[in-house]
């Protein structure tokens, strides 16, 4: 099967290191067995190198993915959920120890706290009641508030990190209670518009290139399509799609951030780790950001 090659390179980035990076997208895309690969260095808000590894579509397996082709971005989802969070908690709009009754007032878990959801250290369960990812069908609002009612708080608050996309869903129905206004909405007015994230958007945007949606099945190499899913009021929780450009543009944002969308030191807050979730303290968690901790560094995402 015939693949693909895409390569963007600014003078900034010179001849020996763009082949480093160019080895790097390879053997990634080798060593995670997938169809293809968009990798990129953005540096002063701009691109500076690119390279798009194998196949975007398999139905056309010679056209790499490009800077701008869009693909589903799952859980980097959260993290523009957090930041637009935050940006309510400094316009005075909540606060992060406000239990979620207190604006959802259907909510009858108490005591789950807005912080507490941001840094998944609320003990509520991980995945909405019900097998969604088996039956790849979503809760709508109505839905998702009675499955929340119904879950089960597998642990005492602050104890133990224990990942939920469920809370993640809440946040983006207190997002829009909060703002009278769809959650994904107001990411984009608070967010994504300011930055220029243009095509940064829940769902796929018509008119850009996009990546195809397959599953890699783990005894074989052969690449399975995946239908397009609406994840409804589960979407805060993983319904973004982004392209390569907009996400340099995203890293580069939380790296130095505008105030205009947030201030510097509620960035610094966010970085701040909460608790732990691994045994070597390698890994930890702030408010909607991971923390990676690698070779006396420290990464944020």
């Amino acid at each position: 099967m015939m693949s693909g090659w895409h390569r963007e390179q600014t003078s900034a980035v010179r001849e020996r290191t763009s082949h480093a990076l160019d080895r790097l997208a390879v053997d990634k895309q080798v060593a995670d067995r997938v169809p293809g690969l968009a990798a990129g260095v953005h540096r002063g808000g701009r691109l500076v190198w690119f390279a798009g590894v194998g196949s975007a579509d398999l139905d056309y397996p010679e056209k790499a993915p490009c800077a701008d082709t869009q693909f589903d971005i799952a859980s980097i989802t959260k993290t523009f959920v957090a930041v637009t969070v935050m940006a309510l908690r400094d316009a005075g709009k909540l606060s992060l120890d406000d239990p979620f009754e207190r604006h959802i007032p259907q909510s009858r878990h108490g005591g789950v706290t807005v912080r507490q959801a941001l840094a998944h250290v609320s003990g509520m369960q991980r995945e909405p009641v019900g097998d969604v990812w088996d039956t790849l069908r979503f809760p709508d609002r109505e839905e998702l508030l009675r499955g929340w009612n119904a879950a089960e708080r597998v642990g005492r608050p602050h104890q133990l990190h224990h990942y939920s996309n469920l809370c993640f869903g809440l946040l983006g129905e207190l997002i829009a209670r909060v703002e009278k206004q769809d959650w994904d909405a107001v990411v984009r007015r608070r967010v994504l518009d300011p930055l220029g994230l243009h095509a940064t958007s829940l769902g796929r945007i018509g008119g850009l290139p996009q990546a195809g949606r397959y599953y890699l099945p783990p005894w074989t190499d052969v690449p399975v399509t995946e239908p397009a899913v609406d994840l409804l009021a589960f979407a805060p929780a993983g319904g973004f799609a982004s392209t390569a450009r907009d996400l340099g543009l995203w890293g580069g944002f939380l790296a130095s951030p505008t105030d205009e969308v947030l201030a510097a030191d509620t960035l610094e807050e966010m970085c701040q780790p909460i608790v732990t979730a691994a045994p070597d303290w390698s890994l930890a968690w702030g408010l909607g950001l991971m923390l990676l901790r690698h070779d006396g560094r420290v990464w944020v995402g």
